[in-house]
């Protein structure tokens, strides 16, 4: 049965690859004319649609007429007979039938429809109107052919959206280009973070959503500034729109949860804020908030932070136990009709504990060996708080500036207890962080098709971090330091400022042309000592990182008929300096390098696509790749040093053919990718004047690899099924030394193959499940080390009964290594809900962790160590809550 599916999808793509190829060897067909009704008065915005003349009234192409009533309409076709449609509210349908001739290409209709003299019942053509209509680079839905009463929240209406695909953690897609942005009637409010917005506005509170393509999030720069973003924007009804939810929960294991979330919006003011509280072992907000990953995407986002090297770790909060806390609030206020703002401000804080055993035997000497067992218990309180601040005012409706700040702080003290090789040890951690920047933006509309725009970044971020350790291990003899007490202090900080340009030009709807300039100036200082009071050894570095690089960018843009091209140069001339003052090191050195890049992208008949995109970039190693090779922490003594490197050289390529039929829901791809990087460099760990170790030391480091992937998307009905699978290679050879003088050949290759189907199988029962299998083969001197192969499996069943009842259930099966079954790791999370009539109460019941063991164990090995662990997974518990809705 499989050969004989595969054989199908493969005689499917070449039959659709071959019809779209010679369906284009044929010449286009362009019909125009104007709409109008009484007294010969346009028709603004009228429905025209091409159909067959036989009873199916399949649509072949469809447009929507301009505020004047004129429309256009480009096709390709091999039928003889078709049939003009033109539709208005309150005016009868006008009908019209084409007879094509041959070597005739263009042909004019108008149409002058009549008042309508049936009754509402007859005169009603919304029935009519197809599921969706393209206007440009935006696509309209039309949730009249999409609702059936069981959508609950935004989310549940997105995913009936024809072309639309909601991944697990919500994200969205549209023709498979990731969504960037959900707009609240074209504002901002989530900034990336959408999913706040589409899992809880309520659906019946939306009576719009559009598609938008090519999107910046600038107005002023639409229309020039060549982007690939798509956003999503949905439409109020006038009034407020409030959707407002309170869900409290207690469990078994003493567990309990109390959730609030609101989202009011007006076309005035929009806002929302949330508030949460749990004990239930992961971060706040489980199945309705990550402020984890929330977090990570504003440290993400704030890309000129300073290196961290103890390290803050909002995935802490996932230990045995927790109690944490997240608070939001977020408002975007329309002051006057050409001032707005935007104030978001985050609170989080938690406190986590864990468990983890651990027994390492290192074979740097197979004669001497070193053993290390270590079992540890482990608290963390994280801390955050962020606070940004948008202002944008229109100075004329061609002048725009905004301005931006942000100001946020992080911090974390973790208590470490543990017992190593049968000696306490306690280990102090602490974080505290600070971080600023200021962003102005001026951008002017200087035409119809052009536009430019300023923009000064200032940025400064301040880490301080301290360890304690007690007692420490003293690498010159391999033995523990008894009693004795070491402290690490870190301190970096990095300041900034970054100004840009760019010039934005549109010639005859057919060329895009952006040209800027850019400068950045950043400066590091780090300052790190480790002291040893028994042994009175202090160990330092005084580092300052500078780095300067003025570039240049041309990016192109070239679209006509079915073809797009948009090649891209970048030069950047990189200036670097590199101090050690405790060494009395220095290092500088300026490179002219460049980034280029080409993406080709053909539009076949009937939606079929051919991409191909082609990148060369080469950078500069930043901050915190050299500093990662300076800092050595717990039982490690940290060391003067030097080191050397060359640019990171990378290069990609991709090819992809797609068909996405967004009225049948029918769509598949085929896709081809291959990356390469290449860098090396040297670090020389000195202990002291006599004994010098190059502990790290990679030359010609080349990573190399590619991927195949196909995917087929077939919708019946309300039925959607996907099928997907990636075969993924890549080739890792280096040349690498530890703790040795002498470098050796190293060779790492890696198979990575996934599986994924997504079908209903009867009724309202839905099942989802991705597999994936990965071979990890190391070589050193061209002897295998290790040959590891790995097994994971995602499977989650969706069962709903009279839009009242519904089940969830995710179940996952991890095998780190199938030549050892003692590591496996199963999980299974379990939900059962129950919907009021009114839908605005919501009474839950979860299993949490139902198959989990109380720990999970782990047995590696590598070159030079072999390791066993085991570590507590969150234990099993029952949680019963009510949603409340109003």
């Amino acid at each position: 049965m499989i050969n004989r599916l595969i054989r199908s999808i493969v005689l499917l793509l070449i039959t659709s690859f071959s019809y779209c190829i010679c369906a284009n060897a044929q010449e286009k067909i362009i019909i125009t004319g104007q709409i109008k009704g009484y007294n010969n008065e346009p028709l603004p915005y009228s429905d025209v649609l091409i159909t067959k003349q036989d009873s199916s009234k399949y649509i072949l192409a469809f447009d929507v007429a301009d505020k004047n009533g004129n429309y256009k309409i480009e096709l390709v076709t091999k039928l003889k007979f078709l049939q003009i449609e033109a539709v208005f509210m309150g005016y009868n349908k006008g009908v019209k039938k084409l007879l094509l001739e041959k070597g005739k290409l263009k042909y004019v209709h108008d149409f002058i429809l009549e008042f309508s003299t049936e009754e509402i019942e007859e005169v009603k053509i919304v029935s009519e109107k197809p599921l969706y209509q393209i206007r440009q680079d935006t696509t309209y839905f039309n949730l009249a052919k999409i609702r059936d009463s069981t959508e609950v929240v935004v989310e549940d209406l997105i995913r009936k959206l024809p072309g639309v695909t909601v991944l697990e953690d919500g994200r969205i897609k549209f023709k498979g280009k990731k969504v960037t942005n959900v707009l609240l009637d074209g504002d901002d409010l989530f900034e990336g973070n959408y999913t706040l917005g589409t899992k809880n506005i309520q659906a019946d509170h939306v009576e719009g959503i559009s598609a938008v393509e090519n999107y910046t999030n600038n107005p002023l720069l639409r229309g020039v500034e060549i982007t690939e973003d798509v956003a999503l924007n949905l439409k109020f009804r006038s009034g407020l729109s409030l959707s407002h939810n309170l869900r409290t929960g207690i469990g078994s294991d003493k567990r309990y949860s109390i959730t609030h979330k609101a989202i009011a919006i007006t076309k005035k003011v929009k806002a929302f804020s949330l508030l949460d509280h749990n004990t239930l072992g992961g971060n706040a907000g489980q199945g309705f908030f990550n402020p984890g990953s929330y977090i990570n995407r504003i440290a993400n986002n704030n890309r000129s932070g300073a290196p961290n090297f103890l390290g803050l770790s909002m995935s802490a909060t996932q230990g045995e136990r927790n109690n944490s806390f997240f608070g939001s609030i977020n408002i975007l206020p329309h002051i006057t009709e050409t001032f707005k703002a935007r104030l978001n401000i985050d609170y989080f804080r938690d406190k986590a504990e864990s468990e983890h055993y651990s027994k390492q035997i290192v074979t740097v000497d197979p004669l001497n060996p070193i053993v290390i067992e270590q079992s540890n218990e482990q608290i963390d309180f994280p801390r955050f708080f962020n606070g940004k601040l948008l202002l944008e005012k229109y100075l004329s409706k061609n002048i725009k500036v905004d301005n931006t700040s942000i100001f946020s702080v992080k911090r974390n003290l973790s208590n470490n207890s543990a017992i190593q090789n049968k000696t306490p040890q306690q280990f102090d951690k602490s974080i505290n962080d600070h971080y600023f920047k200021n962003m102005f933006v001026y951008t002017q509309r200087l035409s119809n098709g052009s536009s430019m725009y300023l923009n000064c970044d200032i940025s400064s971020n301040e880490s301080q971090e301290e360890l304690l350790i007690m007692p420490g291990i003293d690498l010159k003899s391999n033995k523990l330091i008894d009693e004795q007490l070491t402290i690490q202090n870190i301190r970096s900080k990095k300041d900034g400022i970054e100004l840009r340009g760019m010039f934005l030009v549109s010639l005859f709807k057919k060329h895009k042309i952006n040209v800027g300039f850019n400068g950045k100036f950043y400066k590091t200082s780090l300052n790190s000592t480790l002291n040893n009071i028994g042994l009175h050894n202090d160990f330092s570095n005084e580092i300052t990182y500078r780095i300067f690089v003025p570039n240049m960018s041309l990016n192109y843009e070239y679209k006509y008929n079915k073809i797009e091209i948009r090649p891209k140069i970048n030069l950047k001339l990189y200036n670097y300096s590199y101090e050690n003052k405790i060494s009395y090191l220095e290092n500088s050195e300026t490179n002219l390098l460049a980034d280029v890049s080409l993406g080709i992208k053909y539009k076949f008949i009937y939606n079929h696509e051919l991409l191909l995109n082609i990148n060369s970039s080469a950078e500069a190693p930043d901050d915190s790749r050299i500093y990662d090779n300076y800092i050595l922490t717990s039982n490690r003594l940290l060391k003067n040093n030097k080191i050397s490197f060359k640019a990171q050289e990378t290069q990609n390529a991709h090819i992809s053919y797609c068909y996405n039929s967004m009225l049948t829901g029918f769509g598949y791809s085929i896709g081809a990718n291959y990356n390469r990087n290449n860098y090396s460099y040297q670090t020389d760990y000195i202990f002291d004047q006599d004994i010098t170790y190059q502990t790290s030391y990679l030359s010609d480091n080349g990573a190399s690899g590619y991927a195949l992937n196909a995917n087929l998307n077939v919708k019946i009905g309300k039925i959607l099924e996907r099928i997907g699978i990636k075969y993924s290679y890549s080739s890792n050879e280096f040349y690498n030394s530890v703790n040795s003088e002498v470098a050796q050949k190293k060779n790492n290759n890696r198979h990575y193959i996934q599986m994924f189907i997504q079908t209903k199988v009867f009724w309202n029962l839905y099942i989802e499940n991705q597999t994936s299998y990965n071979r990890s083969v190391y070589f050193s001197e061209n002897i295998k080390l290790n040959d590891n192969e790995s097994l994971s499996s995602k499977f989650s069943l969706y069962f709903n009964l009279f839009n009242r009842i519904n089940v969830k259930a995710f179940y996952t099966y991890v095998v780190p290594s199938l030549n050892n079954f003692n590591n496996n790791n199963q999980s299974l999370n379990a939900t059962l809900r129950f919907i009021s009539k009114k839908k605005n109460i919501i009474f839950m019941l979860e299993g949490r962790n139902l198959i989990n063991q109380k720990s999970n164990n782990l047995f590696n090995t590598n070159e030079y160590s072999e390791t066993i662990s085991y570590s507590n997974l969150q234990r099993r518990y029952f949680l019963f809550s009510v949603e409340v809705r109003f």
